[in-house]
């Protein structure tokens, strides 16, 4: 009998302090639960996100001309052991390729600068016969509108409006206006490249010893192998930037497009932007071409 009195009093003891749980309650308690953790999963990377995105505004002052410079290395460190190779001690390498990367960036400035103030003369004239080719539109696409009334249904909106022709030239105009801005941000870019290609083994060693000196080897390997995949990136994009620009400009000299020297490099540039670069990079070219031959005019 006292054995079923104690078992009794172990069940009232175990039922008082841990009562049964109702399953449907344990189901809304799991369901929110897994509803916190799948916001908390997508609340962090927005919020990671966007303190990237705050910080990178708020520095580009200093973020911009540092990714440049970085950029500029790993495009220019395979000459700079090209020339290691051969025997030339490595601060005169760096030298070397320097001097000829800032000749060819500041000659290229220079033929830019030429076409954008001929640009800038002739740019009245080309908002003139843009104008001229919105009317033509018009009236073209007013005849096409008597014979297909469903086809354009808003004639009237077909128009390019000259004050918003003006802006753009305003616009023009502040952009080559910043042009100083750049030239200091240019020797910033020329500065950093250059210690970053002088020093970047110093960098690679100090990075690898702050991994242990006991991973030190293994580290150095790692890095090396990054180093050479983000190279052979970098460089597969600047040479086939340079070929496009290339091709482009070529093009549009050989077909007598004014101002092919920006045209070419821009075109070339856009053509980085996935999907519609090179949409976006062909409309300039096309737009001078049409005023400047007048082919879709009568």
């Amino acid at each position: 009998m006292k054995k079923k009195e104690k078992k009794e009093e172990r069940k009232d003891f175990s039922e008082q302090s841990f009562p049964k749980r109702d399953p449907s309650a344990e189901k809304q308690l799991v369901g929110k639960t897994s509803q916190l953790l799948s916001l908390h999963a997508l609340a962090m990377p927005l919020l990671a996100l966007s303190a990237t995105a705050a910080f990178c505004y708020f520095a580009s002052p200093i973020v911009v001309p540092l990714v440049a410079a970085v950029s500029c290395a790993f495009i220019l460190s395979p000459a700079v052991s090209f020339l290691k190779k051969i025997k030339i001690p490595h601060l005169l390498a760096v030298v070397i390729v320097m001097l000829i990367a800032v000749g060819i960036f500041f000659a290229i400035i220079y033929l830019l600068g030429q076409q954008l103030q001929s640009l800038a003369v002739d740019l009245p004239s080309y908002l003139e016969g843009l104008t001229k080719l919105s009317v033509d539109l018009k009236e073209r696409a007013g005849v096409i509108q008597e014979r297909f009334p469903n086809l354009i249904p808003d004639i009237e909106n077909l128009e390019v409006k000259p004050s918003a022709l003006t802006d753009a030239s305003k616009y023009l105009f502040k952009g080559i206006s910043s042009a100083v801005s750049f030239l200091f941000s240019s020797f910033l870019i020329i500065f950093l490249t250059f210690f970053i290609l002088y020093d970047q083994e110093i960098f690679r060693k100090k990075l690898a010893r702050a991994f242990g000196k006991s991973q030190e080897g293994v580290t150095q390997d790692i890095l090396l192998e990054i180093n050479n995949q983000i190279r052979g990136f970098m460089v597969v994009k600047f040479i086939v930037t340079v070929a496009l620009t290339v091709v482009f400009t070529v093009g549009l000299l050989l077909l007598k497009v004014n101002y092919a020297y920006i045209w070419g490099p821009l075109a070339a540039l856009l053509n980085l932007i996935p999907y519609v670069g090179s949409f976006i990079g062909a409309v300039p070219p096309i737009i001078v071409a049409g005023i400047q031959t007048k082919a879709v005019m009568p």
